[in-house]
């Protein structure tokens, strides 16, 4: 899947990210993989990272960095948009993929 360039990934992980195109609350996976937003999607997956690492003692920088790599590198939002996953297979998917990096 190609992407828009993203900004260099440290700025992602300390929030300096200002998106230029504000994401609703509702933006969905699909909305984001379609429009190729690669700011949205580390937030989106930052958040997905959190929600399943509540240990503190855990990077979570680096597992949402992780992860981020190994969608775009695996081509698997494009995989998704294909498929027809729905938010809800999405999702799912991402936490077995998240699971699976601890």
């Amino acid at each position: 899947m190609a992407t828009r360039a993203p900004l260099p990934i440290a700025q992602f992980a300390v929030g300096l990210v200002v998106d230029r195109e504000l994401r609703t609350p509702e933006s969905t996976w699909r909305d984001l993989f379609a429009s190729e937003d690669a700011a949205g999607i580390w937030r989106q997956l930052s958040v997905l990272v959190r929600g399943e690492t509540p240990d503190e003692g855990v990077d979570a920088n680096r597992r949402t960095q992780d992860l981020f790599l190994a969608l775009i590198t695996t081509d698997r939002p494009k995989f998704y948009l294909e498929a027809g996953f729905t938010q809800k297979m999405i999702e799912e998917d991402l936490r077995l993929l998240c699971a699976r990096r601890q």
